[in-house]
């Protein structure tokens, strides 16, 4: 029976296929949603793979890697244990010492002739100073040493055994002086002329005046000079006749004094009674003088010039003829002149006649001359 509170039943027919379209989207809904479980799931692994993958660091082998500590007591300290060592000592032939501590054992610090230290043998010093090196500082110099009279040596230990090393007056072409190994009994003949004659063994024997062939005066005989000519050749020659040897070498020239030769006219008187009787009057005669001799002798006067054709020209002796050629020479080039000499007249018989004669006149003018007054 129906009453007024009884609410109709609704019916819904359903449409044909509406039941199997739902039935579908269940089953579409439920593999989205597995699929979205496996991605999920997925992404999840590649995350934690690839965060396992990012230390690329290589590590030693066999050598743990340290993990810090988590905590460390306070009371716990740190130690540093290391060995102090002696700086190395400086080998023989380096450079840059300053005391023979700095140097290893057996060696000594030397200043060399650079300025600079060096580590070296005691008794090389000599050669290490001279020319440092590790070979020259450091060990015996080669069995190779200069023979007397050979050049090149730095000091004697250059030298073989006996001979010393001494600078010469010889000199390279940059103006260095070479030395020489030598004989101490020679020393000064090799310093002047360097060679080995000179250097080694005794000179040879002195030259004579007038003999070619000398290198310093040393050379010639005692008192002599070593001059050289004009011909550009030495001789040992007499200083006192200097300028006629160096213009004409021979022994005269270089060792005698000029010979003047005079030549002489006599005249004579024929008395009455014919007689030829010498007057005694000599007639001006000429000679050869050698115009060098005594050129440029100092003077003040004509007279203090020893030669006759000498005049006194600025203070020194000149040829008269060309005073202003400081050899004394002729225009010629020439070095002999003939000159006339002046020798005091003889007095004779004749000439004691009239002195006798004027004498009394002078005599009789003065008698004269007393009667007038």
């Amino acid at each position: 029976m129906l009453t007024n509170d009884t609410q109709p039943t609704s019916y819904v027919k359903s449409k044909p296929g509406l039941a199997g379209m739902k039935a579908k989207n269940n089953n579409l809904k439920a593999v989205l949603m597995l699929l979205g479980i496996l991605v999920f799931i997925g992404g999840a692994v590649s995350v934690f793979l690839i965060s396992q993958n990012q230390n690329t660091t290589p590590v030693a082998p066999n050598v743990p890697q340290s993990k810090p500590a988590a905590y460390i007591e306070k009371a716990q300290t740190c130690t540093l244990v290391f060995d102090v060592t002696e700086p190395d000592k400086m080998a023989c032939g380096e450079e840059g010492c300053e005391t023979d501590s700095d140097c290893s054992e057996g060696l000594v610090c030397l200043t060399a002739d650079d300025d600079k230290k060096y580590c070296a043998k005691e008794e090389y010093e000599t050669a290490c100073i001279d020319n440092p090196n590790s070979t020259t500082c450091c060990s015996a110099p080669e069995d190779e040493t200069l023979a007397c009279g050979e050049s090149g040596c730095i000091n004697s230990d250059d030298c073989a055994e006996g001979f010393v090393c001494v600078s010469t007056s010889e000199t390279d072409d940059d103006g260095n002086i070479v030395k020489y190994c030598a004989d101490e009994d020679y020393l000064d003949a090799c310093v002047a002329n360097p060679g080995e004659n000179t250097c080694c063994s005794a000179p040879n024997e002195e030259l004579a005046c007038g003999e070619e062939g000398c290198e310093t005066d040393s050379d010639c005989e005692s008192g002599l000079v070593c001059l050289t000519a004009d011909n550009d050749k030495k001789y040992c020659a007499k200083e006192a006749y200097e300028t006629a040897c160096t213009d004409n070498p021979s022994t005269t020239n270089c060792c005698t004094a000029p010979t003047i030769t005079t030549t002489t006219t006599v005249t004579t008187t024929v008395t009455p009674t014919g007689t030829a009787t010498p007057t005694g009057t000599v007639t001006p005669g000429v000679t050869t003088v050698i115009t060098t001799v005594g050129c440029n002798d100092v003077c003040d006067a004509n007279a203090d010039c020893s030669n006759i054709s000498h005049v006194c020209y600025e203070g020194r002796c000149r040829l008269d003829v060309n005073p202003t050629d400081t050899q004394c020479r002729l225009p010629s080039g020439e070095t002999t002149i003939v000159r006339p000499v002046h020798v005091p007249t003889q007095s004779g018989p004749a000439d004691w006649l009239n002195y006798v004669k004027a004498g009394l006149g002078v005599l009789g003018v003065g008698a004269l001359l007393l009667l007038l007054l």
